[in-house]
């Protein structure tokens, strides 16, 4: 399995994808914000 960023570009995600589903490999699209990610404990704290 592999965490392919949404907005990497149009073409690369498109081969991307059809590359990891050629080789029954399962694609979970994110959108990842560096910037506004919070702090272990947080993400932590969410999940107990």
């Amino acid at each position: 399995m592999i965490d392919l960023e949404l907005f990497t570009g149009d073409d690369e995600v498109k081969a991307t994808v059809g590359y990891a589903h050629q080789h029954n490999v399962a694609v979970i699209m994110s959108n990842h914000d560096f910037h506004k990610t919070p702090a272990a404990e947080e993400i932590c704290s969410a999940s107990a």
